[in-house]
């Protein structure tokens, strides 16, 4: 055993290269398995440090221990320390503060508190010592107070006793608080001798803190039953114990994130290091064969050659393991130290404290690893060594083995390229190991790099801060402060600091141009209490996060009245569940509430511990508002004024901490830039012992043939050729490792990011396509995104630049012009058109579509046709222009003499009407609409558009305006004197082809962003952002006092119109059935009946649907009968909750935009009410969202036609022309009706499908359908006929003048007067 110590010993000295190789990759490797388990167990004792300090070190108390139960507690084994604190009395003018005696234990397991520590001299012994603040005596008339002073102080030792002077010596001085309020509290010290002389024995009580010994068995999920069978064993009452739940949860469970994170990274560091090191030991091997067949030609034993392999490595992993043990401490300390003196950690939760960081247990498991690393990496080659033949070694080559196969294959060409090719083909498992080692350190750095170099600081800003540029929280205790009860929630809210003038104040501050508020308050549960958020929807859905608890549905809990927990582990900790009731006592600092509801769902983590919507709280009926939040905003220009002059406003009072959006950027960006420090430090070493892989690769190959190599040069081959066969050989397995990279690097990266982006921006998402019929598909899509002002942008593939080939497969030839292509047909419905045809063309093509893209006046689809050779072609492009842009959306207000010219117009109006379009929704301004119509008394309509901007509830809505508008929205458009759009196309629909408005002095007053809209009817115009505008428009209506003239208009319509949407919900085919539309083929809707078996009336089926479907489920129509429809009768309070696309009435739309919408609101139920000639026409997205796993619901109505265009068919005189579906008999398709399952059509994409015939099993598929999880299509047997029409609208369509039928005459005579009374302009 010695000689085979001494052999290996040898080897290791004579073979220095690669002894220092394989010891410089062990001692990285050990360098980065202690930094990364020094710093992860550092972390992991800060945080239990910091929770020592914000909890105390304790594991609970026990609450008025009498002596028997006290000395009960000591003999108890489990114990491992006990503090013990006593009230002693109160001191007068001190009532609110604490007179204890405590020792030495309990103020060391006590939270962190300055004022308990001492600023000089000792704690109280003596029986008339005590120790305090110097303000404190300064409160009681002795200032300089010194130790050793005497002071006579007014004590009494309970209630019913009286004040009697009693003189103490000073044996401490404290130190004092940083602020005292007027009405203050101090911390006393006295002696536990002086604690025995006022009270006797049996009156004695004491409050034990107390920890457990590491014997104990105990956990979080027994923490309880354990304390509690040790409050039993003592007699102590199960009331008076509390348990330190917050300490204990960081000191008996364990960091799993932390451990997680370590985990991986260790995991990934071995396996790194046993590529490198096992491929140094075979460069040994192969240069050493010989001597190791000579000492196996010796007699040495399989196993003798494998302990010889072994102890190598073992000598040199016995010098590099401490080396690199030291050197990863000493980073670990310097890097750890350094991230918390900057402050990097302080996001986390985690104070700038320091920690010692040397743990003997870190160090043994770090050398531990790294020695495992090095055994695995030696058993390959100890198998090699052990199998070695002394044969072979003696003539030992690389392909020796492929020689003995015989035949010679005669000369050969030797190229530079050839050698380069049979080396990296040579030993084909080394190559893959080579490519894949260096190809995974490339993985890694190219996901981390990915995801650092995206992270969004603004993002991660707002997340601390959740509007505007400040924000003002009440700064109370976070745990409920017995001894300062002043910083406890419920008192700093009967002082109410941010009050209503508070607020009235910052309003006034020039530049501040928003302020919101949330309201706080004290929940008493079980004697115990807790703080409440109280919150709206926006604030609401931001809290929520993956991991909550329930349905954490907002409207469903306002409905019902419930709440929610703010951390679902208090929530199971505490005996509730989700659904339980929970009835607590509430105060808002002004009176106490009693709540009595049942708990909706958890959040994973909010900043409570409950969470109730405001509606439920306002539904209480409190008598004055609560503020805990108050967040302002800000021009840009202005926010170092508004700050200066906000902290002005708080400077005299306590108990308001004010927070700016401009430190939370500040600090995101340094973590940032310390997060891709870290990284790419971690990265450059990953990446050496990568390179050093590649090295040894290529020394095995010159080292296995030398002889070759040789032979090469005795016959002419000069060095350079070697060099440059080098060079290619190191080229190869470059570009092997960028492909694993690229191919494995960027998907993971990209899904990282998008992860932690969380919808954090606003997306536009491209589109390529092939040259021909791909383009061609796209051209629709572009003229719906254009006429709906939706940025979309294309990248359709063109003919080849160079025009070779010519043509080229899918190319449109033109004969008068060769550069005429498919995609010229894009020129008409893009916002922006180009074409890509050299590669340095592709810059300002991109600038210039991102310029459409994110204007709101001229957005719309934006095309870039990409010629087929110049997408590959190579270009090098300056580094200047991959810089990080962004991209603001801005909303700017009219200038101020427009706004005046609307608000005179506006000011001279009775009876104005406002028209809510798509710009009302996109500047999200809804809220602010609702705000103008209800403070001036005017109505408004909706258009497809702009419906659901604003809340259907609203006693201003009237809903739908124009050709498919409401009774309600059309009568009182007629009567209108001022009309006043905003964000609205004003199209033919919303004005009735212009006649709707027939008051013949009516004015139009337009608000859009588009110049170009906002001048159409000739209108007053105010071209600005809806929302700002509005808001400033609202300012000058306010100054002149105005308000409408209506007098009983809007309420007598609107009722009028709430009996018709009753009777259109109550609509059914039955013996007194009449169909909506008269004229019609008489054979249709007893034939129509009698196939399907259906009854069910267009109109009673979407009441039924919205009766059934979540309030938070988004609906979506196109083309046909049914938006005019929905527009009429459907009822939504979510913003953005109906999703029409009718500015461009483009059938087929609807399937596809069901999944684009559950893409954009995957947690929301998504419906799309689709005809059953628009489902024919595009469906083909449903294959797409059983790829994606998306769910939607499909309603198909199945009327067995185009029932929109046979109504305008049959009312223009025409007749039915081939609108229905019915079989071909003769000349004309007017044979039977074509049934058609649509259901068997979606079993076949494997979705679930429904076939409903009647109300009652549309309901039950509805309610069925919730419970899926895969895309559900519902077949509609819907009457022909039964849908809406009418109601005070005209519609201007082209018919013929001359005609032989006198139904189109007729028709004709009533278009042509409808005409006479529209407006001509």
């Amino acid at each position: 055993m010695k000689t085979i110590s001494n052999i290996a010993y040898s080897n290791d000295k004579k073979n220095k290269t690669r002894s220092i190789l394989i010891m410089i990759a062990i001692c990285l490797s050990t360098m980065l398995l202690t930094m990364i388990s020094t710093i992860g167990n550092g972390i992991i004792r800060l945080q239990r440090e910091n929770a020592a300090e914000t909890y105390g070190s304790n594991y609970g108390i026990f609450l008025s221990v009498n002596e028997k139960q006290l000395q009960e507690l000591k003999r108890h084994s489990e114990i491992d320390r006990i503090g013990i604190m006593c009230t002693a009395g109160v001191l007068k003018g001190n009532e609110k503060g604490g007179f204890v005696c405590a020792d030495d234990t309990v103020i060391d397991m006590l939270p962190f508190n300055r004022e308990y520590n001492l600023e000089e001299g000792s704690y109280p012994k003596g029986a008339k010592e005590i120790a305090a603040g110097k303000t404190f005596f300064q409160s009681q008339g002795y200032s300089n107070v010194q130790i050793g002073d005497t002071v006579t102080l007014n004590y009494r030792s309970g209630m019913q006793t009286e004040y009697e002077p009693q003189e103490f010596v000073v044996s401490g001085i404290l130190f004092d608080r940083e602020e005292y309020t007027i009405d203050a509290s101090y911390v006393v010290f006295c002696s536990s001798a002086f604690y025995n002389s006022q009270f006797a024995e049996n009156e004695q009580t004491y409050h034990v803190y107390f920890t457990l010994s590491d014997t104990v068995n105990v956990s979080m999920n027994n923490i309880d039953s354990v304390l509690g069978e040790l409050a039993d064993s003592c007699e102590i009452d199960k009331k008076n114990m509390i348990v330190n739940d917050y300490y204990l949860s960081w000191t008996l469970e364990p960091s799993y994130e932390m451990i997680a994170v370590c985990g991986i990274l260790i995991l990934g560091i071995v396996l790194f290091s046993v590529v490198v090191i096992y491929n140094i030991f075979q460069v040994g091997i192969a240069q050493k064969i010989q001597e190791y067949g000579k000492i196996k030609a010796l007699g040495a034993t399989k196993k003798q050659m494998k302990q010889l392999i072994f102890r190598e490595g073992m000598f040199l992993a016995l010098f590099a393991i401490p080396i690199g043990l030291l050197f990863g401490f000493l980073l670990a300390k310097g890097s750890f130290r350094w991230l918390i003196e900057q402050g990097n950690m302080v996001s986390s939760g985690i104070k700038n404290n320091q920690v010692p960081l040397f743990s003997i247990t870190m160090i043994l498991i770090s050398a531990f690893v790294s020695l495992l690393t090095v055994m695995l990496a030696l058993r390959k080659p100890m198998k090699i060594v052990s199998g070695i033949s002394p044969i072979e070694a003696t003539r030992y080559s690389e392909n020796s083995t492929k020689k003995n196969h015989g035949m010679r294959k005669g000369r050969q060409n030797v190229t530079v390229f050839s050698m380069a090719m049979a080396n990296v083909t040579g030993n084909k498992k080394r190559t893959i190991g080579t490519i894949l080692t260096m190809g995974l350190s490339c993985v890694l750095f190219v996901a981390i790099s990915n995801y650092v170099g995206n992270i969004d600081t603004e993002y991660e800003a707002r997340r601390g801060l959740n509007h505007g540029q400040f924000e003002l929280k009440l700064d109370y205790a976070l745990e409920w402060d017995e001894a300062y009860p002043e910083n406890n929630l419920d008192s700093i809210l009967r002082n109410n600091p941010l009050n209503e003038s508070l607020l009235e104040n910052i309003k006034r501050i020039s530049g501040v141009t928003e302020v919101q508020t949330r309201e706080v308050a004290v929940a008493n549960i079980n004697g115990v209490k807790q703080t409440v958020s109280i919150v709206n929807k926006e604030d609401f859905e931001k809290m929520r996060q993956e991991g909550d608890l329930g349905a954490m549905d907002y409207d469903e809990a306002v409905k019902n009245g419930d709440v929610f927990f703010g951390w679902s582990m208090w929530m199971e900790s505490d005996g509730y569940s989700l659904d339980s009731p929970i009835s607590f006592e509430l105060d808002n600092g002004t009176e106490k509430l009693l709540y009595d509801g049942n708990i909706a769902g958890a959040f994973l983590s909010a900043d409570s511990y409950l969470v109730m919507p405001e509606e439920v709280y306002h539904a209480m009926q409190p008598s004055e508002p609560a503020y805990g939040y108050v967040w302002i905003d800000c021009d840009e220009k202005d926010v170092e004024s508004v700050e200066q002059n906000v902290r002005n406003l708080i400077s005299d009072t306590s108990y308001i901490g004010l927070k700016t959006y401009h430190d939370e950027l500040q600090t995101a960006e340094f973590s940032s830039r310390m997060m891709k420090l870290g990284c790419y430090l971690f990265m450059a070493i990953v990446g050496l012992i990568g390179f050093m892989n590649l090295a040894n690769t290529m020394i095995i190959n010159i080292t296995t043939k030398r002889q070759k190599y040789g032979v090469l040069q005795a016959v002419g081959m000069t060095n350079k050729q070697l060099n440059i066969s080098m060079q290619l050989q190191g080229l190869i397995f470059t570009i092997g490792t960028i492909l694993v990279a690229l191919m494995v690097g960027l998907p993971i990266g990209r899904m990282l990011f998008s992860y932690a982006k969380q919808n954090g921006r606003k997306k536009i998402i491209p589109c390529a396509s092939s040259v021909g019929p791909g383009a061609a598909n796209m051209v629709t899509a572009c003229a719906t995104a254009t006429v709906n002002n939706i940025p979309l942008l294309v990248f359709p593939a063109d003919t080849f630049a160079s025009r070779q080939p010519d043509p080229v497969l899918q190319q449109l030839e033109q004969s008068n012009s060769l550069s005429t292509t498919t995609n010229d047909a894009f020129k008409p419905v893009c916002k922006y058109w180009d074409r890509v045809t050299r590669p340095e063309h592709i810059m300002t093509a991109l600038i210039n579509a991102m310029r459409v893209l994110t204007d709101p006046a001229e957005t719309g689809a934006c095309c870039i046709g990409l010629c087929q050779d110049v997408e590959g072609e190579s270009f090098d492009f300056p580094e200047y222009f991959f810089e990080k842009r962004v991209h603001r959306i801005t909303r700017p207000v009219a200038v101020e003499e427009e706004i005046e010219d609307i608000a005179n117009v506006i000011a001279n109006a009775k009876k104005p009407l406002v028209i809510v379009g798509g710009g009302v929704r996109y500047s999200e301004a809804g809220e602010e609409v609702e705000k103008f119509c209800e403070e001036f008394k005017i109505p408004f309509g909706e258009t497809q558009g702009g419906k659901s901007a604003c809340r259907s509830s609203h006693p201003y809505c009237m809903g739908g305006i124009g050709v498919t508008g409401t009774y309600a929205s059309n009568v009182l458009a007629k009567d209108a004197d001022v009309v006043i759009a905003i964000g609205s196309r004003m199209s033919d629909f919303a004005t009735g082809s212009k006649r709707q408005f027939a008051n013949p002095d009516v004015k139009f007053v337009s608000i859009n962003n588009s110049r170009y809209h906002a001048y159409k009817l000739d209108s007053v115009k105010a071209v600005g952002d809806a929302k700002v505008t509005v808001k400033a428009l609202a300012e000058k209506l306010r100054a002149m006092n105005y308000v409408s003239s209506y007098n009983g208009e809007i309420e007598e319509a609107k009722a009028v119109w709430d009996k018709e949407m009753k009777r259109l919900a109550e609509y059914k085919y039955d013996e007194t059935f009449e169909p909506m539309i008269k004229n019609m083929d008489p054979r249709t809707i007893p034939e129509f009946v009698e196939l399907t078996k259906g009854k069910i009336t267009q109109t009673a089926a979407l009441a039924t649907i919205r009766d059934v479907i979540d309030e938070d489920a988004t609906i979506i129509t196109a083309g046909g009968s049914l938006p005019s429809c929905m527009q009429r009768v459907w009822t939504t309070d979510k913003r953005g909750g109906y999703h029409a696309e009718y500015g461009y009435s483009c059938m087929g739309y609807e399937v596809a935009a069901a999944l684009g919408v559950k893409l954009a609101e995957p947690d929301n139920e998504v419906y799309a009410v689709v005809g059953d000639a628009s489902f024919q026409m595009l469906h083909s997205e449903i294959m797409t969202m059983m790829q994606e796993k998306q769910k939607a619901n499909i309603l198909v109505f199945d009327n067995c036609g185009f029932g929109c265009i046979n109504n305008l068919q049959m009312n223009h005189g025409i007749g039915s022309l081939a609108t229905e579906f019915r079989y071909r008999e003769g000349n004309k398709p007017c044979g039977d009706l074509i049934p058609v399952d649509y259901a068997k059509v979606a079993e076949g994409y494997g979705l679930k499908s429904y076939t409903c015939k009647t109300i009652e099993e549309l309901r039950a598929a509805l309610e069925d359908a919730k419970k899926q999880n895969v895309a559900c299509l519902f077949d509609l047997k819907v009457i022909p006929k039964t849908m809406t029409d009418g109601y005070e609208s005209w519609w201007n369509v082209g018919i013929a003048t001359t005609s032989e039928k006198e139904s189109v005459r007729k028709a004709c005579e009533g278009v042509m007067e409808g005409r006479k009374e529209a407006r001509a302009y």
